[in-house]
């Protein structure tokens, strides 16, 4: 288990999660494209 330690290192991690789960992944409904190759 991990243990953050400061609020600002959650924060970071967090923001950089989401940016992998929204910008490069790829969507299914999108034929397995990430959203720049869908745009």
């Amino acid at each position: 288990s991990y243990l953050f330690r400061t609020l600002n290192e959650v924060r970071e991690i967090a923001d950089k999660g989401l940016s992998e789960y929204n910008c490069e992944r790829p969507y299914e409904s999108r034929n397995n494209m990430i959203p720049k190759e869908y745009r």
